[in-house]
């Protein structure tokens, strides 16, 4: 955006950042610096204000912009107008040949963080300890507005953070228990702990816990979860389903029968519908966390371990080897050799791994093959994510030294 030399224009293009500013509060100190941009266009929030920003990336429902100072910032689709929105969904890389703009982050316990562009290759690595049932342990991992963030602890809600996947901040939510979920419902980013705890943050920075399981019965825990239709399901400890909704302050119990084992069920949401992986044949159907499908265990059935969406369809890991669904009900056999127990998707990419998870299968064609991913330090992996890192300090996390 140019500038004219009247102080009347001035003042007026500066209100009319102060009005985006109401909007994106989260990016207005980079988007305030993208007047200069140089290959930029004009886009319209959904108050009518303009802006100049250049796009970088697409991915799901939120579009990364670059600034001029060359740091990238990421947003919700849905603040922009509705024919921005149209010209955003419809944005392809001037190179289409191009690899998707964002990198993969792979995490695990002690610890463990490394980075790949192509999912082959990881860089960056770095870890606290070896890997054990402690603190150290990450869970899962998030990228949200230009960051990265990862979940973990074994006494408390621990949370890492980065915005160049170099330097790290380390904190822990108060008052929390083990990290095993996060969802982005509305541009707010969701940590759910195993204990039912909800925490909501709108930056990265300033937590706030606004739900927990008062109806926790002993032996229950979260361990997955998955977000979509308004709510946030999660999936863990002998069948147990946390419902989510309300912006976090409703937090409802529903149970599986026949789930006799801790850590079995994974949860996993597309199309408009949750699919539960479990026992006893379980792959159970909602989309609202009350009306089921596949709900009632199978005696002699196989146990679905892993269950994962790769943007078109379901994945199943089971007994017999690899299921697809496109709508969690009917379900037909997917390739002939069968993925490890855990399922995990990343932009077109399915990993899979058993024990030890440092050896991770890779998919690039919806489970049909599968290939080693290289892994020369034998970093574990528990969950892989895929995003924009936006540059920058490193969020001031909770319970950080001096905070």
């Amino acid at each position: 955006m140019n500038f004219s030399a009247s102080t009347r224009k001035e003042k007026s293009d500066f209100a009319k950042l102060n009005r985006f500013q109401s909007m994106l509060r989260f990016i207005f100190p980079l988007i305030l610096s993208a007047a200069c941009t140089l290959h930029a266009r004009t886009f319209t929030n959904a108050q009518g204000v303009k802006i100049e920003a250049e796009i970088v990336s697409v991915s799901g429902d939120q579009v990364t912009m670059k600034t001029s100072r060359g740091q990238n910032v990421t947003f919700a689709i849905a603040m922009l107008s509705a024919a921005d929105q149209d010209v955003v969904k419809a944005w392809k890389p001037a190179d289409s040949a191009a690899v998707e703009d964002g990198v993969y982050l792979a995490v695990g316990p002690g610890g463990h963080r490394m980075i790949s562009n192509d999912a082959k290759t990881w860089e960056k690595h770095q870890e606290w300890s070896p890997p054990a049932h402690n603190n150290d342990d990450l869970n899962v991992a998030i990228f949200y507005k230009g960051m990265g963030i990862v979940g973990g602890g074994f006494s408390m809600a621990r949370v890492v953070a980065s915005r160049d996947g170099k330097t790290w901040s380390d904190g822990k939510l108060p008052g929390g228990s083990p990290i095993f979920g996060f969802d982005v419902l509305d541009d707010v980013l969701y940590a759910t702990c195993i204990s039912g705890q909800v925490y909501a943050t709108t930056d990265g920075e300033d937590w706030k816990l606004v739900g927990s399981n008062a109806e926790k019965k002993p032996g229950q825990g979260v361990r997955w979860t998955a977000s979509g239709n308004g709510l946030i399901l999660g999936v863990g400890d002998f069948g147990s389903v946390l419902i989510i909704s309300e912006k976090g302050t409703k937090v409802e119990n529903f149970t599986i029968a026949g789930q006799e084992k801790k850590n079995a069920n994974r949860v996993a949401f597309g199309n408009g519908v949750f699919v539960v992986s479990g026992q006893k044949g379980i792959l159970a159907s909602t989309k609202d966390g009350k009306e089921w499908q596949n709900v009632e265990p199978k005696e002699g059935a196989g146990d679905f371990t892993g269950v994962a969406f790769d943007g078109k369809e379901f994945l199943a890991s089971g007994p017999e080897g690899l299921l697809a669904s496109p709508d969690g009900v009917k379900w037909t056999r997917r390739g002939s050799s069968k993925p490890g127990s855990q399922l995990r998707f990343a932009n077109k990419t399915v990993f899979s791994w058993s024990w030890p998870p440092s050896k991770v299968k890779i998919s690039g064609n919806g489970g049909e093959s599968w290939e080693p991913m290289p892994n020369e330090k034998e970093f574990f992996v528990k969950d892989v994510a895929f995003g924009v890192f936006g540059g920058g300090d490193a969020p001031k996390l909770p319970g950080m030294a001096g905070q």
